[in-house]
């Protein structure tokens, strides 16, 4: 089963009703810190994963990583394309932008 927005639900997934896990939440928390990964549905469409919080920490890392290697890479085309500032030119607008 495919997810909507491109993602695929595995074999060691859980799809559960979203109305069912509202009376269920504590014991669905204790399978996924356990491993066990779960969808929620609702009307039978995948609508949301409830995530351990490690992995959560983990991928909020990984994402901040992924930002910064993206913002390196703007910054490698942009000193590759011409678009630099001098020393004192780049002063000159990180103190403006820091009064603002």
């Amino acid at each position: 089963m495919d997810c909507a927005k491109g993602c695929t639900v595995i074999n060691r997934t859980r799809l559960v009703p979203i109305k069912e896990a509202q009376s269920r939440l504590e014991a669905l928390a204790v399978e996924v810190v356990a491993g066990t990964e779960i969808v929620l549905t609702k009307n039978g469409a995948p609508y949301v994963v409830i995530v351990d919080a490690r992995d959560y920490c983990a991928l909020d890392a990984e994402i901040g990583l992924l930002a910064l290697l993206f913002d390196a890479g703007a910054g490698i085309d942009d000193a590759l394309a011409g678009r630099v500032l001098s020393e004192r030119e780049f002063r000159k607008e990180f103190k403006s932008r820091r009064k603002q």
